[in-house]
Formats: C-alpha cells, structure tokens, sequence
C-alpha cells in the first residue's frame, strides 16, 4: 500500500480574493479543482491511500463519502 499525505489547510490569504468563498484546494485549475488533479496524479503515481489534513474548525459535511467522515 502506498500512503500520501496531503497538507490542505492553510487559509489562502495569499490567493484572496479567490480564497473568500471558495477552499483552496478546490479553487479550479483549467475548469477541475486543484485538489482533483493532485489525486488524479497521485492515484497514477501508485498512491492508493491519501490522508487529509485540514486546517483547525474544518467541518466535513454529512454528505461526504463514509471515508471522509470517519477520519474527520
């Protein structure tokens, strides 16, 4: 098994004002958010776990795969 850890929670003031409503992993990059295309890249790299770590007060929604929820 391979692991990959993926670092997602910093704030994005750098990116302001794109960051006000949108995550930064999900803002779009080419039409596909960012975060899309690091899993797609990471899964053809062999990677077939990722852990996300998110920033402190992140809340992962109830509709979030079972996955997302327990580790959240």
């Amino acid at each position: 098994m391979t692991q990959a850890i993926v670092l997602a929670g910093g704030k994005g003031t750098r990116l302001r004002p794109m960051t006000v409503n949108i995550p930064k992993p999900m803002l779009p990059v080419g039409g596909v958010p960012y975060l899309a295309h690091l899993m797609t890249r990471a899964a053809a790299a062999g990677v077939d776990r990722m852990v996300m770590r998110l920033g402190p007060g992140t809340r992962v929604e109830p509709g979030a795969p079972a996955a997302v929820r327990q580790a959240g």
